[in-house]
């Protein structure tokens, strides 16, 4: 219920400012309430305008405002995180969303370390269960290691030698031919077995939240190689460990640290830029004038906001195309499983992957992830008790934890994984602003997109940008080596 002050004046509109002079506690976000006329917009000015508050957004708002630059954010959820979001099962805290970090990603890894964070290591699982065309098979987690780690030497072969300057970023020439493959394409023309294939369409299916005929061979090779290409070193960067406490505690501290005003429930349907500046227009007919505005939205929910003028080139070919990820995530409390486990099946089954998050007793909570979010009606326990028992028979669904991601407007689609082409055709060009306008989010990330180090990484480099421009020079892309944006 909005808040009506003595005078009559309805408070509807939050502001989130930081804690730090106030409270100096991180963790914890200060609300104030704006006043708001009854019904009239209303106009803002700022320094820039950070639309969108995932990681993206409040690090590019935290390094501005603490330099004396004004900024706001604006958020269409009624809450900070964007894609990531802490909640509690069983006196557990989950991740419905991104969860995981480790010390090979540099630019998280920094800010854990920049707030005292812990982390949090992901069970080991006991025994492993994979299904081979409707056969379902069991062993020790040994035993399923050593045979995805023979298919993923097969599946690789030369290329992985091929690829060996990923610390420079100079991807273009060596895997040009590469990007225009989807990994299905090379499990149809490598030499697999039956086990192989079935395998390693879960894997990359799970990694790429998406079917096997979407998901780009290049994006799976980025992973593979940041991972220091072996199976190990994938989990443990990609699965192995996550924040104690949550991601909210990382989102609460980044705030806390900053100074810049949040607007929650705050949409953003128009960019259009002036001839000195840029103005941002909301869906309830508000609008914030600023001397440049930074766009940290997903890539799927970019052609929602009307641009003036149109995105150019690769950025509208982007926004048109989208990610391709399409999967589902879904935390499952069950019983009757004694075992930490990890479960793996092809595409072509609603979950592609099943693995023990945390063990209570006769408990424990499972991490599930599928192919497709329109496969399964995760609210429908039934239909997800016959999913879960074609991997893991002698289960009992006690509860099902989940957010439709895809169906979320302010999403549309689970972490980014870039389509065919897009890594070596559209990559370089999303980090180049448009005049006053500098787009930002995982999807730019020269390194880890789709993961939350991604996003940091681009909301670092959005900042750098937007205080060259600020300054007067151009805001493009920070080279590492010739021909190399980051």
């Amino acid at each position: 219920m909005d808040y009506v002050d003595p005078e009559g004046t309805p408070w509807t509109r939050l502001r989130w400012t930081s804690a730090i002079d106030r409270l100096r506690l991180i963790g914890r976000v200060h609300r104030l309430l704006i006043p708001q006329g009854k019904g009239e917009s209303m106009s803002s000015t700022a320094d820039v305008v950070v639309i969108g508050g995932g990681f993206a957004g409040i690090v590019a708002a935290r390094e501005l405002s603490l330099r004396g630059v004004r900024t706001v954010v604006l958020e269409g959820r009624d809450r900070l995180g964007g894609r990531t979001w802490s909640r509690e099962v069983a006196g557990h805290t989950v991740e419905l969303g991104g969860a995981w970090v480790h010390w090979t990603q540099p630019h998280v890894f920094a800010e854990i370390s920049r707030y005292g964070l812990e982390l949090l290591q992901s069970p080991t699982p006991d025994v492993g269960t994979w299904l081979v065309n409707g056969d379902l098979r069991t062993g020790p987690k040994q035993q399923l290691t050593t045979r995805l780690e023979s298919a993923l030497k097969k599946f690789w072969g030369a290329e992985v030698g091929e690829v060996n300057q990923l610390h420079s970023l100079d991807w273009a020439m060596p895997v040009s031919s590469l990007d225009q493959l989807t990994v299905q394409d090379r499990l149809d023309t490598t030499d697999l077995t039956d086990e192989d294939k079935a395998l390693l369409s879960g894997l990359f299916a799970t990694m790429g939240c998406g079917p096997c005929s979407s998901t780009s061979l290049v994006a799976m090779l980025r992973w593979w190689l940041l991972g220091g290409a072996t199976l190990d070193g994938v989990v443990a960067a990609t699965g192995g460990y996550k924040i104690r406490g949550g991601t909210g505690v990382l989102v609460d501290a980044i705030v806390a640290d900053g100074d810049f005003e949040v607007q929650l429930s705050t949409a953003v349907t128009r960019v259009e830029q002036m001839s000195q500046g840029i103005r941002v227009t909301t869906r309830t007919g508000d609008s914030y004038t600023a001397k440049v505005a930074v766009c940290t939205i997903p890539l799927n929910t970019m052609s929602a906001i009307d641009f003036s003028p149109a995105l150019s080139g690769a950025k509208a070919r982007a926004a048109r195309e989208g990610q391709s990820s399409c999967g589902l995530k879904a935390v499952i409390r069950l019983a009757g499983v004694a075992e930490q486990v990890s479960a793996f099946a092809p595409d072509t089954h609603p979950f592609t992957d099943l693995e023990t998050d945390w063990v209570d007793g006769a408990e424990q909570g499972m991490i599930a992830f599928g192919a497709r979010a329109d496969r399964l009606d995760l609210s429908d326990l039934d239909a997800v008790a016959a999913a879960v028992h074609t991997l893991l028979p002698q289960a009992e669904i006690l509860e099902v934890l989940s957010h439709d991601w895809v169906g979320d407007e302010y999403s549309r689609g689970t972490w980014t994984v870039l389509r065919p082409t897009h890594a070596t055709q559209i990559a370089a060009d999303l980090q180049r602003s448009e005049g006053p306008l500098i787009i930002a989010g995982d999807a730019t990330a020269s390194l880890w997109n789709g993961f939350i180090d991604g996003a940091i990484e681009s909301g670092l480099r959005a900042a750098r940008q937007a205080r060259s421009a600020l300054d007067g020079n151009a805001a493009g892309p920070e080279v590492l080596c010739e021909g190399t944006p980051r």
